[in-house]
């Protein structure tokens, strides 16, 4: 499923490699975008939000480069000021807390939450990164979704690691 884009530095020698597990979320997040229907939604192009800080902004930058997917995708960082900021794909790093009153509003609008750490499902989150090993696995909260009205692909169902409400 991730084979087809593959992330490097950019050819920025002068600049750290990206770690692997910033790669490989940023890859899910790209991914995502193909196999999650947005009811009613124009199709050219997504936006994918971050919430407060875009945690790994080489990486992004890099797969936006190399993003050959079916919509285009613009990036934006997200505060708890600028909520009206309509996303497509919100992300919340690990550390960055978001209240679930705040995550309820992105459901209604439609939003795809993805985020990390423990309670982001609980708290209304959609999908969980979850680092194992070195490899980086995902949950789903497939109530959420359906709240959400957003359609899931049954072939992103088979990958996730665990899928809640199936």
């Amino acid at each position: 499923m991730l084979a087809g884009l593959l992330l490097s530095s950019g050819g920025h020698s002068e600049t750290a490699p990206i770690p692997y597990d910033y790669q490989l979320k940023t890859v899910y997040l790209f991914k995502f975008t193909e196999y999650i229907e947005w009811p009613g939604r124009p199709a050219e192009a997504l936006r994918l939000c971050f919430w407060e800080q875009n945690p790994f902004p080489e990486a992004t930058s890099a797969a936006r480069s190399a993003w050959n997917g079916r919509r285009k995708i613009n990036l934006f960082v997200v505060s708890p000021q600028d909520v009206t900021n309509r996303c497509d794909l919100l992300y919340v790093p690990e550390g960055r807390d978001i209240a679930r009153d705040k995550l309820a509003g992105f459901a209604v609008t439609g939003t795809l939450m993805v985020g990390e750490g423990t309670g982001f499902l609980e708290s209304g989150g959609m999908i969980r990164f979850v680092n194992v090993g070195q490899a980086v696995a995902f949950d789903i909260n497939l109530p959420a979704l359906r709240k959400a009205n957003l359609g899931v692909s049954s072939a992103l169902l088979r990958v996730a690691r665990h899928v809640e409400g199936q």
